[in-house]
């Protein structure tokens, strides 16, 4: 009867961690049209590259 009440502790408190574990990994998807309201870029950019297709990279550091 120990092992059982035991068991069924265990059990509970695995749970329990599990949902706590659960909740922390909410994420919230920006969508691109709102993207500009919440990312910020500071720093300095050190080189600008466009290739071929158009797309233009920057290198940010020192």
């Amino acid at each position: 009867m120990s092992s059982v009440i035991r068991f069924l502790a265990l059990a509970v408190l695995v749970a329990c961690c599990l949902s706590i574990t659960a909740l922390a990994q909410t994420s919230t998807v920006i969508p691109d049209t709102e993207a500009v309201q919440h990312v910020t870029v500071e720093g300095v950019v050190v080189k600008v590259f466009t290739s071929k297709k158009g797309n233009t990279f920057l290198n940010f550091g020192a």
